[in-house]
């Protein structure tokens, strides 16, 4: 079988959020001569491609062939437009986009703190999910001043 290596090191960039070798070889701690060496032998580097979807849950079947997963993803959906979350009820985009979240945190590409909870990312989950689909928006609870008489 031959490999489009060219086209699977694109998705891998891609997926890992870099732009070329050297910034590829610090996402997996490597020399750079490590991923020349992927190149040149002109078939996947499955052990890389399976690091790859532990750490940001990019399909391997995705990363070697192109194929589009199966499942539904919160990346699946087109932020930018008032797209409908299609196929995921409230409940699976929560636990999608907490996932994301978390993948996210794991990457660095955003930090926790400590007002940083599971909660409130499943709450921010569901709020981007109403939004998506045009629904009322959670309201931010107000506690009121008690007056004194």
């Amino acid at each position: 079988m031959d490999f489009d290596i060219v086209a699977i090191f694109k998705r891998m960039y891609r997926a890992c959020g870099v732009e070329n070798d050297n910034q590829l070889s610090k996402f997996f701690n490597v020399k750079p001569s490590t991923i020349q060496g992927w190149k040149v032998a002109k078939t996947p580097p499955l052990k890389a491609c399976y690091e790859i979807y532990q750490r940001t849950g990019v399909t391997v079947e995705w990363l070697v062939d192109g194929t589009e997963p199966k499942t539904e993803k919160v990346a699946d959906i087109q932020f930018g437009s008032r797209a409908r979350a299609i196929n995921m009820d409230e409940d699976a985009f929560a636990r999608a986009f907490q996932e994301e979240v978390l993948s996210g945190i794991r990457l660095d590409f955003f930090s926790a703190n400590e007002m940083t909870t599971m909660a409130n990312i499943e709450r921010l989950g569901r709020h981007l999910f109403r939004e998506l689909n045009n629904e009322p928006l959670i309201q931010k609870k107000v506690d009121k001043e008690v007056e004194c008489a």
